[in-house]
């Protein structure tokens, strides 16, 4: 076994942090990326035919601090100058940046316009931006606050939302997209001389044309202007009688259909029950407020097989008592052997993984298993949690949000909550435990995931956890919700489970 390496827990972040915990999310993606922001220059036109294709181009905007208000947003500057390094790292063959006072009405404009006509294809068109945004209480109208936009209490140095979108429509590049990390109050156009006064975080949405997305990270709830529209049909489970298995693999003995009338398989060499997933489309992401589950993109997979449980602490016993491996020491409370292994390393997941014959499911494979083909938000439906007083999921209770905590102390057996089985059957996809994933962690994976058995990056240090915890507040239990860890990490609400193909 690996040197253990167990990290104290954090406490979890108060409600009053969120709106800067949603712009680090860009700043924990590009940790690695080297400390020098790119600088601005001049790039040459690009002439088909020279290298391996159209460039991609980026413009990010960050204002921390107003001139005309003492308030300064928290969590700007070094999100956005991180992302600026990210894109470089992904060999974007422009990157313009536009910090605070550079940030005018002017310049603004100016890049925004030169970014979008060029008369040469783009692969992509990005355009982040950080800061204030106002909204006319009159007209509904939004715009963007340069860092000159509050002078002399005018609104002609504002810019409207509107100008992005018309100018994204006239680009011409294969995708297009806006990031717009905003915070605004509702005012009336007299205080603006006086400045903002305190933050209010919302999101807001805005038009943009066909084939981009709008990304919204702020808000109470998420928000998506882009859809895909409804999902494939679900496949249809099967019938009893004289339904043959679908699988013949070596080590896996097939136990019939299960209440959601799918196959369920026991893997003899630990004991695992696999359900057959018939593969299928849908929508991976969300299209919301958390930047590492947009932009929402199609995926088609191929038959596999999943967990229907978490992998348990008896189970992983068993494990170490037939390898070198060693049985770290798990949870001060004393959990039973059919609770979740859990404070379990990615790399020690994986060793658990190939000793059985099988191996870690990919983040698209989870989320399918988790959310079905129709996109559903938790994977027993749309409903709360807690509806008509039934608990789902095991997590962190709040009572300010009237979601009660279950009974649970921490993790629960890994067999609870069957009224939050998923839609193939699998239980306890939310909650419990996060779950290690075989994909490397990128919080802009989804720009280009691969639209067939996407595997993640080729690249990157994290690892990705998916499902939330015992540990986890209740915004952060959703099926499309996205975490990171080292993977020499331990984690006291980290677990696993299996996955195999047929």
């Amino acid at each position: 076994m690996k040197p253990m390496n167990t990290p104290t827990h954090f406490a979890r972040a108060g409600r009053a942090a969120l709106a800067a915990s949603l712009l680090l999310l860009v700043g924990l993606a590009a940790t690695a990326i080297a400390e020098d922001p790119p600088s601005k220059k001049e790039e040459e036109p690009w002439i088909p035919g020279t290298d391996e294709g159209p460039p991609s181009r980026c413009l990010i905007i960050g204002i921390a601090r107003y001139p005309a208000s003492e308030d300064a947003l928290p969590a700007v500057s070094e999100p956005a100058r991180n992302l600026a390094r990210f894109f470089k790292a992904g060999s974007f063959k422009s990157i313009v940046t536009l910090f605070d006072e550079e940030a005018t009405s002017e310049a603004i404009r100016r890049e925004v316009d030169k970014l979008t006509s060029y008369p040469q294809p783009s692969r992509r068109i990005i355009i982040n931006y950080s800061g204030w945004q106002w909204k006319d209480p009159a007209s509904g109208a939004s715009f963007l606050v340069p860092y000159d936009g509050l002078r002399d209490g005018s609104m002609k140095n504002l810019i409207p939302m509107d100008h992005v979108s018309q100018r994204l429509a006239q680009s011409n590049a294969e995708l297009r997209a806006a990031y717009f990390h905003t915070c605004f109050r509702k005012l009336d156009p007299s205080p603006m001389a006086r400045g903002f006064g305190s933050l209010d975080w919302k999101a807001e949405m805005i038009p943009v044309p066909v084939g981009s997305c709008a990304i919204l990270t702020c808000g109470p709830e998420p928000a998506a202007l882009e859809e895909l529209g409804p999902s494939a049909a679900a496949p249809t489970p099967a019938t009893t009688g004289s339904h043959k298995p679908s699988v013949r693999r070596k080590g896996l003995a097939y136990l019939g259909l299960n209440g959601q009338g799918y196959e369920e398989y026991k893997n003899e060499r630990d004991g695992s029950i696999l359900i057959y997933v018939p593969g299928g489309t849908f929508c991976l992401g969300h299209g919301g407020r958390w930047i590492d589950t947009i932009p929402r993109v199609r995926a088609t997979l191929s038959p596999y097989l999943i967990g229907k449980h978490e992998v348990t602490l008896g189970q992983y016993k068993r494990f170490c008592d037939e390898t070198p491996y060693e049985m770290p020491k798990v949870g001060w409370w004393d959990p039973a052997d059919d609770e979740p292994m859990e404070e379990i390393m990615w790399e020690d997941a994986v060793g658990y993984a190939d000793w059985a014959g099988l191996r870690l499911p990919t983040e698209a494979e989870w989320e399918y298993a988790a959310r079905g083909p129709d996109g559903r938000r938790f994977p027993w439906g749309n409903e709360p949690w807690n509806a008509g007083g039934t608990f789902r999921a095991n997590f962190f209770g709040d009572e300010e949000l009237g979601v009660t905590c279950d009974k649970f102390f921490r993790t629960a057996p890994v067999t609870a909550f069957p009224e939050g089985a998923s839609p193939f059957g699998c239980l306890n996809m939310l909650g419990n435990v996060m779950e290690w994933c075989a994909d490397r962690y990128d919080a802009f994976a989804y720009l280009t995931a691969e639209s067939t058995n996407p595997q993640g990056p080729s690249a990157g240090i994290h690892r990705t956890r998916r499902g939330g915890s015992w540990n986890s507040p209740p915004e952060e239990v959703h099926a499309a919700n996205r975490g990171l860890n080292h993977p020499s990490e331990q984690w006291e609400d980290t677990g696993f489970r299996i996955a195999c193909s047929p």
